[in-house]
């Protein structure tokens, strides 16, 4: 995963290279599906499971390999400011 950020006031670039590997994993999906389930607790219910988490780290990976050069995110705020996330 590529996360590049582009900051037009600044001029402030950074760009993080983290392994899918080592961020989309059956070990890290308990935390995504806890982070989610508060997010979905404040905003008014709902409960995803650790299943279906792991169903769609595997879904994104196998896309992945069958799009290489697709972007997750690809955001130009009205500041100027460029974050673009990439499988």
């Amino acid at each position: 995963m590529k996360i590049r950020i582009k900051s037009a006031e600044n001029k402030l670039r950074l760009f993080f290279v983290l392994p899918n590997g080592l961020v989309l994993n059956r070990f890290t999906a308990p935390i995504i599906a806890s982070h989610i389930n508060a997010e979905l607790e404040k905003r008014g219910g709902g409960r995803i499971s650790t299943e279906t988490v792991i169903e769609l780290i595997d879904y994104l990976k196998r896309f992945k390999k069958t799009h290489p050069d697709w972007y997750l995110a690809d955001v130009m705020t009205v500041d100027g400011n460029v974050v673009k996330i990439k499988l």
